[in-house]
């Protein structure tokens, strides 16, 4: 019985702390020198941090997904005496954010809750494929938020590329090792809002590689030739190009298909077996697909009798061929005229 009653005021102790208001969370009370105040926006929480000792504190603000802190790297700030800071957080429903500080007596845990309902979705999810050579790939869906900014993709906490919203983007990486961080961030929705930290994929070495079943790409003049024969049981090989494609083997089945493909697009495959869950297969294929150099000096179809396509243009050849036939008879007439003169004059 006694366990019972500590279960239920420790669930009612954390359903008062995920239900506070959103608009005036502070410390646990005057004692604390350092107040934060949340303020709901649409798929957004400001956090506004004011410091009313005098000297400086250390603060850092964690986000927290269902209760369980670690889903987004904190952020960490030394405020000044008398100072005043406004972070702007982007969230999710089932999101909060924790405030800590070594003057606080207390962490401050905040739940975010979306305004006039709900506020659709903010910030799409992105897809990270990576494969056992050290290569990865983060396709961005279009986010097409105004005033959001261009959005700022690092690696290891280096700036590495800038992506204009409203369109979808594809990146490669290359030379990716064990432990590096491609960090996807987006600046403030309204200045004066530092960058935001939206996602983060850690890259790490899959050792199942030699478990899946090879498979061979081959590149064609309209697209990829992808063969492979499944060694396992019952899986699913699954192609991402224009569209998502899922083939379903039975163990010793093969596959010959022929797909079309535009230059430049990203090839994706990997197997899938739904049973095991033991962890992300890493992509047997992964790179963008060129067109082979042979296509291009193939004819085209339908050109009939035309003449092959040399090293050089055919009208080019036809002038100079008439050119030295031009010369020669001119060449031939004087020869004769020349000859009948002497005939005539001997």
């Amino acid at each position: 019985m006694r366990h019972r009653i500590v279960g239920l005021v420790a669930g009612v102790l954390l359903i008062f702390c995920f239900s506070a208001p959103a608009s005036a969370s502070t410390g646990s009370g005057l004692a604390d020198p350092i107040t934060f105040t949340f303020t709901d926006g649409c798929a957004y929480v400001d956090v506004v941090v004011t410091n009313n000792s005098t000297g400086p504190v250390d603060y850092a603000l964690q986000m927290v997904m269902i209760g369980v802190p670690g889903a987004m790297d904190p952020v960490s700030f030394t405020l000044p005496a008398a100072g005043t800071k406004t972070h702007r957080w982007l969230v999710r429903m089932q999101h909060g954010i924790q405030a800590t500080s070594p003057v606080l007596s207390a962490p401050i845990l905040h739940q975010y809750q979306a305004p006039n309902g709900d506020c659709g979705p903010f910030m799409p999810l992105p897809r990270f494929f990576q494969d056992c050579h050290g290569t990865g790939l983060v396709r961005i869906p279009p986010i097409t938020h105004p005033g959001l900014g261009n959005l700022v993709l690092t690696r290891n906490a280096a700036r590495d590329r800038t992506l204009a919203p409203g369109v979808g983007h594809e990146a490669f990486f290359s030379g990716l090792r064990h432990g590096d961080k491609i960090t996807l961030q987006v600046p403030a929705v309204t200045e004066p809002y530092e960058l935001t930290t939206w996602y983060v994929y850690t890259y790490e070495d899959n050792y199942r590689c030699a478990e899946v079943p090879p498979v061979t790409v081959t590149p064609t003049c309209t697209g990829i030739n992808v063969k492979t024969v499944n060694t396992k049981e019952r899986s699913e090989l699954r192609v991402v190009s224009p569209g998502d494609r899922t083939y379903s083997l039975a163990q010793g089945e093969a596959l010959n298909v022929d797909l079309p493909m535009n230059d430049g697009e990203a090839v994706v495959i990997w197997w899938f077996q739904p049973w095991d869950m033991a962890g992300p297969k890493p992509a047997v294929a992964l790179f963008k697909y060129a067109k082979p150099q042979e296509c291009a000096a193939a004819p085209a179809p339908g050109n009939g009798g035309n003449l092959p396509t040399t090293g050089a243009p055919t009208w080019m050849l036809a002038s100079a061929g008439g050119l030295l036939l031009i010369i020669g008879v001119v060449l031939f007439g004087l020869t004769r005229r020349r000859r009948f003169q002497s005939t005539s004059t001997s």
